[in-house]
C-alpha cells in the first residue's frame, strides 16, 4: 500500500485543477464537434451550403445551439447544428425557421 501524504505542496492548486477541467472541457467539446461534422457532413442544416473548415473565423461553418448554452441547453451533439455563418446570423436575428 502507498503511503499517502498530507503536505500541501503535494496538492494539486486551483490553478492546476482548473486547466485540468479546461482540458476536459475542450477535448469533450472537440469529440462532440467530430460528430456533429459527421452527422451533418459540414452542410448547412437550415440552406444546404456546404461549410468550409479551412476557412478562418466567422466563415468557416458554425455548430449552433438550438437551445441556447444561457438557457440550459448542453454542447453535446443533440442540441447543436451546423450553420453557414449567414443561416447562424439569421437564427439570431430570429429570422431563421427551420422545417
Amino acid at each position: 500500500m502507498a503511503h499517502q501524504t498530507f503536505f500541501k505542496s503535494d496538492m494539486e492548486t486551483r490553478v492546476e485543477v482548473a486547466l485540468a477541467r479546461e482540458a476536459e472541457e475542450d477535448r469533450v467539446e472537440r469529440h462532440y464537434n467530430k460528430e456533429i461534422d459527421d452527422r451533418d457532413g459540414r452542410q448547412c442544416r437550415a440552406c444546404g451550403k456546404r461549410t468550409n473548415p479551412d476557412a478562418l473565423g466567422l466563415l468557416r461553418g458554425h455548430r449552433a445551439h438550438i437551445v441556447y448554452a444561457s438557457a440550459g441547453g448542453g454542447m453535446e451533439p443533440s442540441n447543436r447544428v451546423t450553420l453557414c455563418p449567414g443561416c447562424h446570423s439569421a437564427e439570431h436575428g430570429n429570422r431563421l425557421r427551420f422545417s
